[in-house]
């Protein structure tokens, strides 16, 4: 029971649909487990915004630079390849600590 985020007046809810799930087990109705999905139990898949492995696509940086004069598909893996090193070491980061 899950009283702490929904303040006193939430908690009271819950007790009072607790006593009530009491009430009805002693009265011998069979007991049916709570039907509130568990957001932890099935995690929600959503539709990617970037690709995997990247912080910023280079076709979104693409938009922000002004024309390339030189070589573009070198400066794009140049930019994969920086863009992948940062997102590596987001990663180390959060799972070192």
């Amino acid at each position: 029971m899950e009283c702490i985020d929904g303040g006193i007046a939430n908690c009271k809810l819950q007790i009072a649909n607790f006593e009530l799930q009491i009430a009805e087990l002693a009265n011998g109705a069979p007991w049916t487990p709570n039907p509130e999905p568990n957001p932890m139990s099935e995690p929600q898949s959503t539709p990617a915004k970037r690709p995997p492995g990247t912080c910023l696509p280079w076709e979104e940086k693409r938009k922000e630079i002004p024309k390339i004069q030189g070589d573009e598909p070198l400066v794009k893996r140049v930019w994969e390849d920086v863009d992948g090193l940062g997102y590596m070491y987001i990663w180390q980061i959060l799972l070192s600590f």
